[in-house]
């Protein structure tokens, strides 16, 4: 999608970075309305069904700078994701955050390419696992992730792999990808299934408590470190899902 505005379906923070290297991390997201991806689990509906994401207003890149500029806090980082931001061409809004002393990261499942990523501070390629039921709606998303991978222009050191994990089929999936790129930094994050009805900040899902989440990232922690290709990859609970549940704007 091009042109001068884009649906903005949230700005919010400071809140803390739930996933992949950067986890804990202080910053403020910018989460943006389109995908062409609709996995099974998604946490973001909101933010990927059309007849939810034309409810969100249409902005331009001044005024998106302006939520985040006029938010609390002072985090380095503003997250840009969604949905998936690269269905719009932000390469204006990148260059606004910067200019404002702004850090960028971009969160995005890899599956389309745009030159603005090139100018981020830090890039997120979240390849989705065989549980999102969406890896092999095209057959050639392996093709689509080297693409994306080799039209990549920064530092190994200023993007990573994140892969979602489920499930025993999830973790093979996630080794395939480590064994086709060794030298790029991954993280693997135990997923949790968002609620049926959203909640708030202050309220908690039966399904996502603490307890239950760390008990399933031990499991996966345990055959991830006794994995020969996966051992040495970082294995981390959803922190935003531990500290807020699913609740929107956190």
């Amino acid at each position: 999608m091009s042109g001068d505005t884009f649906h903005l379906v949230e700005a919010f923070g400071p809140t803390l970075q739930g996933e992949g290297l950067m986890i804990g991390t202080p910053c403020y997201f910018l989460r943006v309305g389109g995908c062409d991806y609709r996995c099974s689990w998604c946490d973001s509906l909101h933010a990927v069904l059309p007849s939810l994401v034309r409810l969100s207003p249409r902005v331009t890149w001044e005024e998106a700078v302006e939520r985040i500029h006029d938010l609390p806090g002072k985090a380095e980082w503003v997250v840009l994701s969604g949905g998936n931001p690269l269905v719009w061409d932000l390469e204006d809004l990148v260059h606004g955050l910067q200019a404002k002393g702004f850090s960028v990261m971009v969160e995005t499942q890899a599956s389309i390419f745009r030159d603005w990523v090139n100018l981020c501070d830090f890039v997120v390629l979240s390849p989705k696992p065989p549980s999102s039921g969406m890896p092999h709606a095209h057959s050639d998303w392996a093709d689509t992730l080297e693409q994306f991978v080799n039209s990549l222009e920064l530092s190994v050191t200023a993007y990573q792999i994140k892969v979602v994990v489920f499930n025993d089929e999830d973790l093979t999936f996630a080794r395939e990808i480590h064994s086709w790129y060794p030298d790029t930094k991954m993280t693997i994050s135990c997923g949790t299934f968002a609620p049926t009805t959203p909640y708030t900040r202050s309220e908690r899902g039966v399904q996502d408590e603490a307890r239950d989440i760390l008990a399933r990232t031990a499991t996966i922690a345990a055959k991830v470190l006794a994995d020969p290709v996966l051992g040495n990859v970082p294995v981390h609970p959803q922190y935003h899902v531990l500290l807020w549940g699913h609740a929107k704007g956190v």
